[in-house]
C-alpha cells in the first residue's frame, strides 16, 4: 500500500477512492520501532510506503478571542481526529510547504492547500517580511524555516 503527499491512499497503483476505506486507513496507520508504517485492521496488516507524512492536515479551525484575537488552531487530520496547534512546531520547506507536529509532538503532519491558506489569512510578519507568526492569545506562534 502507498500513502501519496496529498493523503490519499493506492494499492498496488490503484487509487482507492472509497471514502469510509480510506477513513479507516487513516485511522489505523503506526509507525513501528524501525519507522515503518502498516495498517492493522483487524487481524489483517499490510506495510504501507509513506511519500510524506502519515498526518494530513486537512483544515482549520480558529477560534477567536477577546478583540478578535486568534485564542486557538484547532486542526482537523486525516484520522478523523482534531488537535490543538502545538506551539513552536509550524515549520516550511523550502517548496513553500507547511508541516506542524501532531500525536504529542511523535508525528509530523502536512497542510494541504485549504488548511494552508485558512492559516495564512492569519499569518503576521516584520517589516522586512523575514519573520512570520501567528497571533495567538497574547503572544506569537512562530513560523520556522526547514533547514
Amino acid at each position: 500500500m502507498f500513502l501519496d503527499k496529498e493523503g490519499r491512499w493506492f494499492h498496488e497503483g490503484v487509487e482507492i477512492t472509497h471514502e469510509r476505506t480510506c477513513r479507516l486507513f487513516s485511522k489505523n496507520i503506526r509507525r513501528d520501532a524501525t519507522g515503518r508504517y502498516s495498517v492493522r485492521v483487524g487481524r489483517e496488516s499490510a506495510e504501507v510506503v509513506v511519500e510524506d507524512v502519515p498526518y494530513i492536515v486537512r483544515s482549520v479551525t480558529i477560534q477567536e478571542g477577546p478583540g478578535g484575537r486568534a485564542n486557538d488552531y484547532i486542526l482537523h487530520l486525516n484520522d478523523e481526529t482534531q488537535e490543538f496547534l502545538a506551539h513552536g512546531s509550524l515549520a516550511v520547506s523550502r517548496q513553500n510547504v507547511l508541516y506542524c507536529m501532531v500525536k504529542g509532538g511523535s508525528e509530523r503532519a502536512r497542510f494541504l492547500r485549504t488548511a494552508y491558506y485558512q492559516i495564512c489569512l492569519q499569518l503576521q510578519c516584520d517589516e522586512k517580511g523575514e519573520r512570520y507568526w501567528l497571533p495567538w492569545r497574547d503572544k506569537e506562534i512562530p513560523i520556522y524555516p526547514e533547514t
